[in-house]
């Protein structure tokens, strides 16, 4: 629209609502539900004559949309949005009334910003039932997308999305050059409760940043016999860079809570209390990085603590990297409970640094089941690297420390054990498993301990 006369006073003069019982609904596939080009807000509404601080979308009250249909937008800033406010939108218990997924949503973002800033101030619950009390269904949808590389979404409250809606992305940036800013920044809540879902999503141009918290909860498939399936969850899914501090929690098998193919840093709150966790339930695994140049590193010292529970799956581990991934978590707290591992590594060029760090870890079993395996607390393929220099472990019901290949030198084996502490609290554990080693003389073992290399 364009007002041929006045200008852009015609967009000061523009109010927008909608109010109790109406609502913007996007069906069909392609369409825009509300899409904003131009400033909506009045100059009287500056902090001062010419500030240009005020909310470009101040005109707008109690505004509810709901984003049904496939590839569909419910509130977009346009591309092309003019220069004459720049500052960021800001959607919150006055602009903003529901913004929801209806039944079916695919493939659709609720929020989406082509250019400059939006933040979110107000809850947005995306939990609906139909008449016969059925969760709303959906798949494949962004509830806050930043698209290109200097725009950005911030979300400094709660998302919440229903455990009917798989594939849900809680905020995502992509972009087709190299940011330099924070294109999604979390300081509030994100709780996805579908399985296959992505907390936080940063393409390979784009960069992120959660202080907040985030919980994947979804479950997998129940087959005819009981059994759950994958789950699938991401907790941060970054290709891009992306700081992380806060709490995350992930549930399921084949789920992580920080995957990594680009460059991941943990980080800690600056109050003495502050505590950076990371929990991983039901066969999630904590940290998973993979590829050449990806790296996660924490700053955050004695106050990283990663938590696996693997509960009935006997499946997951804290740590895992692959092919090259680096991973450095100097003095990080971390306690296994069942998981398959503690921490693994494979491939050659791929190192997980836990100097100085502890880890507990413990392999349980009920009494009649003994064909129960163990489990390592820090495997290689023969490749890997782990550093476990200076670091305290401890294990507990059917737990090995690790395996050592007798016919490869101490200096060239993979994990490396330089004054590091091992305290065994069971009967079942098995501190080192050797491979290779052939026929001893009686004579010889005294010296087995040096020739290892290991751990004290």
């Amino acid at each position: 629209m364009l007002d041929m006369l006045h200008g852009q006073k015609y967009y000061d003069m523009v109010t927008v609502t909608s109010g109790t019982g109406k609502k913007i609904t996007v069906n069909g596939e392609e369409n825009v539900g509300m899409a904003i080009g131009k400033s909506l807000s009045a100059v009287a509404r500056e902090s001062a004559p010419g500030a240009n601080d005020t909310n470009p979308i101040a005109n707008i009250s109690d505004l509810n949309i709901e984003v049904a249909g496939e590839k569909n937008i419910g509130f977009l800033r346009l591309k092309d949005y003019s220069d004459n406010n720049t500052n960021d939108m800001i959607l919150d218990s006055t602009t903003m009334g529901t913004f929801t997924f209806g039944n079916g949503a695919k493939n659709s973002s609720l929020v989406r910003t082509d250019k400059h800033g939006i933040q979110v101030k107000k809850d947005i619950s995306i939990t609906g039932k139909d008449a016969d009390g059925n969760d709303y269904t959906g798949s494949g949808n962004t509830v806050l997308h930043s698209n290109g590389e200097t725009q950005h979404i911030y979300n400094y409250n709660t998302i919440t999305v229903g455990k009917g809606f798989t594939k849900t992305v809680g905020m995502a940036a992509t972009g087709t050059k190299a940011s330099t800013i924070d294109n999604i920044v979390n300081e509030g809540t994100i709780a996805l409760q579908g399985k296959q879902s992505i907390g936080m999503y940063t393409d390979k141009f784009s960069q992120g940043k959660n202080t907040g918290s985030i919980k994947l909860s979804g479950v997998g498939d129940t087959d005819p016999s009981g059994n759950i399936g994958d789950a699938e969850n991401i907790g941060i899914s970054n290709k891009g860079k992306f700081t992380f501090l806060g709490d995350l929690e992930v549930n399921g098998k084949k789920s992580s809570g920080i995957y990594n193919t680009g460059t991941t840093t943990i980080e800690v709150g600056a109050n003495p209390n502050d505590k950076t966790n990371i929990k991983a339930t039901n066969g999630a695994t904590g940290l998973y990085s993979k590829g050449a140049g990806s790296t996660i590193t924490s700053n955050a010292g004695n106050k990283l603590n990663i938590t696996v529970e693997a509960g009935e799956t006997k499946e997951g581990l804290a740590v895992y990297a692959e092919d090259k991934g680096q991973i450095t978590l100097h003095n990080a707290n971390i306690n296994v409970v069942d998981g398959s591992a503690g921490v693994a590594a494979y491939d050659a060029g791929t190192k997980i640094d836990l100097t100085g760090a502890k880890l507990k870890y413990s392999r349980n079993r009920d009494e009649d089941d003994y064909d129960y395996g163990y489990g390592y607390a820090t495997y290689s393929d023969g490749n890997g690297q782990i550093i476990l220099n200076n670091a305290d472990i401890e294990l507990r019901g059917k737990a090995t420390l690790m395996n050592v290949d007798w016919s490869v030198p101490a200096a060239n084996r993979p994990i490396k054990t330089s004054a590091t502490n091992v305290t065994v609290f069971s009967n079942d554990v098995v501190g080192i498993n050797i491979n290779n080693l052939g026929t001893q003389n009686v004579s010889n073992l005294s010296n087995i301990k040096k020739f290892i290399g290991s751990c004290s």
